[in-house]
């Protein structure tokens, strides 16, 4: 046995609305092969159509395997992945049911290096700096300038001229990243996560196309959340704004914020990663500190030491401040997944996972919630 280093992550549930949640998982090793375990409804695991039951453990791809997997994207619809030549590949809830990775034809002869998902729609940059985008578009989260929904990939022209190197989807929000560090976002914006500020009346607006976020500049990397949305800076600072219920944006209350403020909590460190859930935001520093604030009703805050119960499900607060996550202190985290629960991977090659469990989607060979980070067996025969 050998233990594989993790070098992508991704999370989702499938309806952030349902009472009862379930959520899946997404892992990308070294040598890139994907993984993927939690709620295998509708295909979006891509084991095939006699794989119905949930997946308790990280379990391979085999339909892509030997393609060199480098990036992947989990919604609560389906999932997404591009490998090392450019090609692009989807399964899950679609215009059909697909129980396995399908080629996407509408983007073959151009090399895609990065990928999101959102609720039924996907957005993928090229090598050349391109943004592409298709599927579900009800709320202009296409960035086309229209809401009519896409079959088949079509480039989002507004942003021609800029080199696009990031790319991130809410459930309806998405938002881009420049070479220059200029952020823009577009689709769903009536809680503020597209940080163009509120009117008067109707607070925050949808936009359906790219529209710059003029209080950011200088940004080193951006995430959404379902409905909040997260940037920060070469120089570790960290914004964020949208829905503020549950204490999620970490500015100490509930209120919504429909322009990038910084989380001054955390003014003094250097922040190098964020990762924003459905009702959590995760941050990570460069002294080996781990960060949580918002809901902890699964856990997925990671303060917690045993498991989780119903009762003790509903009894957790939020926390409207970051805390350090205490358990992974000294670990050096490298990348983190969030959703209802949360992933989480360190230099020294191993994987935390904690939150929601009920479908499997912490790959520790149980459905339970868990509010202590519990480290994923991420192990294979060679």
């Amino acid at each position: 046995m050998f233990k594989q280093k993790v070098v992508a992550l991704s999370a989702a549930v499938d309806d952030p609305d349902d009472e009862y949640q379930c959520g899946h998982s997404a892992a990308i090793t070294s040598d890139g092969q994907l993984f993927t375990w939690g709620s295998a409804v509708n295909g979006r695991l891509g084991h095939g159509e006699e794989a119905l039951d949930d997946q308790l453990t990280p379990r391979l791809v085999e339909a892509l395997e030997g393609k060199q997997v480098v990036a992947v994207a989990a919604s609560n619809t389906h999932m997404v992945a591009c490998t090392g030549s450019g090609e692009l590949w989807n399964w899950g809830n679609l215009q059909t049911t697909e129980h396995t990775p399908r080629l996407v034809q509408g983007m073959v002869g151009r090399k895609v290096v990065a990928v999101a998902a959102g609720w039924h729609y996907t957005a993928v940059v090229t090598d050349d700096g391109e943004l592409w985008s298709f599927g579900n578009n009800s709320k202009g989260q296409l960035g086309l300038g229209h809401k009519e929904d896409q079959c088949v990939p079509q480039r989002v022209t507004a942003l021609e001229g800029k080199r696009v190197v990031g790319v991130c989807c809410g459930e309806c929000h998405t938002m881009a990243l420049t070479a220059t560090g200029e952020v823009y976002s577009w689709g769903g914006g009536n809680d503020g996560q597209l940080g163009h500020g509120s009117d008067e009346l109707y607070g925050g607006q949808n936009e359906s196309a790219p529209r710059r976020v003029e209080a950011l500049q200088a940004v080193a990397g951006i995430s959404a959340g379902s409905e909040h949305s997260a940037a920060w800076s070469a120089e570790g600072a960290m914004w964020t704004w949208g829905f503020g219920a549950c204490g999620r944006l970490g500015h100490g209350n509930e209120n919504d914020q429909f322009v990038p403020c910084l989380v001054e909590a955390l003014a003094g460190k250097k922040v190098v990663g964020v990762a924003a859930g459905c009702l959590h935001t995760v941050a990570w520093t460069d002294t080996e500190q781990l960060f949580t604030w918002g809901s902890n009703e699964y856990g997925q805050l990671g303060d917690g030491d045993e498991e989780m119960d119903e009762n003790e499900m509903d009894e957790n607060p939020c926390l409207f401040l970051p805390r350090m996550v205490q358990a992974l202190e000294g670990q050096c985290v490298v990348r983190v997944a969030a959703a209802h629960h949360t992933l989480v991977t360190t230099d020294n090659d191993a994987m935390f996972a904690f939150g929601l469990g009920a479908s499997g989607q912490l790959g520790v060979s149980s459905n339970l919630s868990l509010s202590m980070p519990t480290e994923v067996a991420f192990s294979f025969e060679q």
